[in-house]
C-alpha cells in the first residue's frame, strides 16, 4: 500500500506524525506536486492521496472519498493567486494567462471565475510554475502552493513587457467568495475503491484522521509554522497566521461550495456519483 504526500506548508497538517502510526503496517510513501498525486492514483501507483477536487469529481466511478477531511477556504486562501499586469481582471479578456503545471482544481477555478464572473475568454497556457518567467512572456499569471504564499508575502517587481513593476495580485479564493458566498474546497483526501477496503482494515484511514487531528492542535501547528518557516523564508508568524485561517475539517456548507464549484467546472455534473467512504465513526 502506498500513500502520496505533498510537500506544501498546507498539507503539513495531515501527516504530522502520520508515519509514525503507520510503522509496521507495509505502507509506504510517494511525495508530488498535486497534478503528479492526481496521475499516479489514477494510474494505480499509489492508493490514497490528497488530490485535486476537480479530479475526484472526474474520476468518481474509480475513487472513494474520505469524508470530513479536506483543505478550503472561506476567503483568501493565500496560496491560489492570479498575479497580473493589470489593475481589473477584466482587462485580462484575449490576453494570454499563464497556468500552473502543479495544479488542477486552481486552474478550472480561474476558467470558472473568467466565465461566470467577469465575462472574459483569456488564452490560457500551461507553463513551469515560475512567477519571473511566466509574467516576462504573459499578461497573468496563476501560482499555487508555497510559492504562491512567498510570492503573495514579500510582493516583488519582477521584468515586464514594459520594464520593473509590481504585478497586481488576486486572490482567488476572495475572488470565489465575491462571487458565491460560499468557501471553495481545493483538495480532498481520495483512495481508489479497488484498494480502500484494504486500507481501511490496516487502520490507514484511522491514522489519518488521528494524525489530522494532532496536526490540528495548536501545538503542532505552531511546530510546523515555525519549521517551514526557515525553508520559505517567511516569518513563523505569516505560516501560522496562513495554517489557522485554513478549513480541513469540512462542513456541509464546504461540501456546498465544493457542489457548485463542480457544476460549473463539469458538464452534466452529477453530485450523487460521488462516493464518499462510509465508516462507523470518523475522527474529526
Amino acid at each position: 500500500m502506498k500513500i502520496g504526500l505533498i510537500d506544501y506548508l498546507n498539507t503539513m497538517p495531515f501527516h504530522y506524525d502520520l508515519a509514525e502510526r503507520l510503522q509496521g503496517r507495509g505502507v509506504g510513501f510517494t511525495r508530488g506536486v498535486p497534478a503528479q498525486l492526481n496521475r499516479a492514483l489514477m494510474a494505480g501507483e499509489i492508493d490514497l492521496a490528497p488530490i485535486s477536487a476537480i479530479e475526484a469529481a472526474r474520476h468518481a466511478d474509480e475513487l472513494v472519498i474520505l469524508p470530513d477531511l479536506g483543505i478550503a477556504s472561506l476567503g483568501a486562501v493565500r496560496t491560489v493567486l492570479l498575479f497580473a499586469w493589470v489593475s481589473d481582471i477584466r482587462e485580462l479578456d484575449g490576453q494570454s494567462i499563464a497556468l500552473t503545471d502543479h495544479s488542477a482544481t486552481s486552474v478550472e477555478l480561474l476558467k470558472a471565475l473568467c466565465r461566470e464572473r467577469y465575462g472574459i475568454q483569456p488564452q490560457f497556457h500551461v507553463t513551469r510554475q515560475h512567477l519571473p518567467s511566466m509574467l516576462a512572456e504573459h499578461q497573468g499569471a496563476l501560482v499555487i502552493g508555497d510559492d504562491a504564499l512567498v510570492e503573495g508575502t514579500i510582493r516583488r517587481a519582477l521584468s515586464s513587457p514594459h520594464g520593473w513593476n509590481m504585478p497586481y495580485c488576486y486572490d482567488l479564493g476572495d475572488e470565489w467568495l465575491k462571487m458565491t458566498g460560499l468557501p471553495f474546497v481545493f483538495a480532498l483526501w481520495a483512495a481508489r475503491r479497488d484498494t480502500a477496503e484494504a486500507l481501511d482494515k490496516a487502520g490507514v484511514f484511522t491514522a489519518l484522521y488521528e494524525s489530522t487531528e494532532r496536526g490540528l492542535t495548536e501545538e503542532a501547528r505552531d511546530s510546523i509554522a515555525t519549521a517551514y518557516a526557515g525553508k520559505l523564508e517567511l516569518s513563523a508568524g505569516v505560516c501560522c497566521r496562513y495554517l489557522r485561517d485554513l478549513r480541513y475539517r469540512l462542513t456541509e456548507e464546504d461540501l456546498a461550495g465544493l457542489r457548485r464549484f463542480l457544476e460549473l467546472a463539469l458538464d452534466d455534473f452529477d453530485w450523487n456519483r460521488l462516493c464518499f467512504w462510509q465508516r462507523a465513526a470518523v475522527a474529526l
